[in-house]
């Protein structure tokens, strides 16, 4: 994907039953030998092309199209492909539609039938490829609405078999978990960790056609994907017009000059900080912005045993602050265990203060008795001086002496 930019042209192919362009040596066909009734006779058979349900389909097939790809990006071509699905790119609607009708040439020569249905060789900047919705307008990559609805859809009939029997079928709550998955490149890791406790179930059983009694972690997964799945692709930008669309780059600028250029990157350097240590410390990347307040308390109090001055901390906290208000999502500063955390790190660290003692008249009477002649000018140096705590403590004999 990272071939596609802002405002570029695209095209993309697919090959009809791809698998069955490549034939099996004969020797080894009868590994790949099945049995299938009918009408109560059992009857063999055997493939004589590589089969969609062997496991090593996939890797064999990407190994026989890698000198395709190798062709077109050593001729400067911006071309992916996954399995039978291709996809090529460029900034030039021109220039991508000569390399369309050459990578539709090449194609042919080399022995694959592309299918006229899915394939789309005329230049275009919002297409479908491998279930994800690109449009190069926007610079956008969403998942559509029917994959969603799809999603919604299996996860009422996991509750519907559980609430009617108790267990479901392990092979719908794999569907589930792998249609979940596959819309990690746009949710990004929750897709694995909200799925976790559903793929322990489903490694439990020995047969797809098993029952699963469901953990009560995995209906918890469930549920979270039932009422959070269709508002995690809602969003401000995906509503915008067009006219407005090109105006989004207006705002970064404005929002790093909200404050002075000094105070905007020390918050910035501050915020690389927090994030390095959360990495570190196993804290996934989705809870480093926004980021949770028990990670944040935590880090601010590993902070304390690291420092002896509350600066590091206060900067701590202002920059995961700054951070959080910028892109306007609720911050963890604002939670009562964080703040209280910053006072405990400000009494601990803070040096308290040592006001300075008032002169009292005997330290004065002391003085005058200690010379025997004064003026005005010099009783006022000496009072002055007096507040001095370096010479209060060893050199208001010597400060007379001299005068």
């Amino acid at each position: 994907m990272q071939f596609i930019t802002n405002n570029s042209f695209c095209f993309q192919f697919d090959i009809v039953s791809a698998y069955h362009h490549v034939n099996i040596f004969m020797p080894h066909t009868e590994f790949l030998g099945f049995s299938w009734r009918h009408e109560n006779t059992e009857k063999w058979y055997k493939f004589l092309v590589l089969p969609f349900g062997l496991s090593s389909a996939c890797y064999i097939f990407t190994k026989i199209t890698r000198p395709l790809i190798k062709k077109w990006r050593g001729e400067g071509k911006q071309v992916l492909m996954y399995l039978d699905d291709g996809l090529g790119t460029h900034t030039d609607e021109e220039t991508c539609k000569t390399m369309s009708n050459q990578v539709r040439q090449d194609l042919i020569q080399s022995g694959f039938v592309p299918k006229n249905e899915k394939s789309k060789w005329s230049p275009m900047k919002l297409l479908v490829f491998l279930g994800y919705s690109i449009d190069t307008n926007r610079g956008t990559i969403t998942i559509p609405n029917e994959r969603v609805q799809k999603v919604l859809k299996t996860i009422a009939d996991v509750e519907y078999y559980v609430s009617k029997h108790g267990k479901v079928h392990a092979r719908l709550v794999a569907s589930l978990v792998g249609q979940i998955v596959s819309m990690s490149y746009v949710i990004g890791n929750v897709a694995y960790i909200m799925s976790k406790h559903l793929s322990i179930d489903i490694l439990s059983m020995t047969s797809w056609n098993s029952c699963i009694v469901l953990s009560t972690e995995s209906l918890i997964q469930i549920k979270f994907w039932r009422e959070n799945l269709e508002h995690a692709f809602q969003s401000d930008l995906l509503e915008l017009p067009d006219t407005l669309i090109e105006k989004i780059h207006l705002l970064p600028d404005l929002l790093t000059e909200s404050k002075s250029n000094n105070t905007v990157q020390n918050y910035y350097y501050g915020f690389l900080r927090w994030k390095k240590w959360a990495l570190s410390n196993g804290i996934s990347s989705e809870f480093i912005l926004p980021a949770k307040p028990i990670h944040v308390a935590i880090y601010l109090a590993c902070l304390v045993q690291q420092n002896r001055t509350p600066s590091p901390i206060n900067q701590a906290f202002y920059s995961i602050r700054w951070a959080h208000k910028i892109i306007s999502v609720i911050s963890p500063t604002d939670s009562d265990l964080v703040k209280n955390i910053l006072e405990g790190a400000k009494r601990r660290l803070s040096v308290p203060i040592k006001k300075k003692e008032p002169i009292t008249p005997d330290m004065l009477s002391q003085m005058f008795d200690s010379s025997m002649s004064f003026t005005i000018s010099s009783i006022r140096s000496i009072c002055g001086i007096w507040y001095m705590r370096p010479i209060r403590s060893i050199c208001g004999i010597w400060y007379m002496r001299r005068h």
